[in-house]
């Protein structure tokens, strides 16, 4: 499976708490995306469950099939997520890696449509 991962971070410090309870709102948003098959996730093994996102602190790294379809619906998520939360997610520090069997174009074609 060829798979993308996308890293951002916010751009506004909140207290920790605060910051939490928006980062679970997140997490919501993405588990809800995987159940109804909107997006797929990374598997690490076969027996493995698919990951979509894993959260640290204030960093996220995010999991998708190479797909315009994938990558705007992740867009879509991210929206949504600035929009509740107030938060914004900062393009210059995000990155997008992809694995080594993705071609240069579909990787800038994924890159294009997250503008990182």
């Amino acid at each position: 499976m060829r798979g993308s991962g996308y890293r951002f971070t916010t751009t506004r410090p909140l207290c920790s708490y605060l910051f939490i309870i928006c980062v679970e709102g997140l997490s919501t948003l993405f588990i809800h995306a995987k159940a109804k098959g909107v997006i797929h996730g990374v598997k690490i093994s076969r027996n493995a469950h698919t990951i979509s996102h894993l959260l640290f602190a204030d960093d996220s790294f995010l999991f998708f099939r190479v797909s315009p379809n994938e990558a705007f619906k992740m867009k879509n998520i991210l929206s949504t997520y600035e929009a509740t939360s107030g938060q914004a997610i900062n393009l210059h520090k995000s990155v997008i890696f992809c694995d080594e069997n993705v071609s240069q174009g579909d990787h800038n074609n994924i890159s294009s449509i997250l503008s990182v």
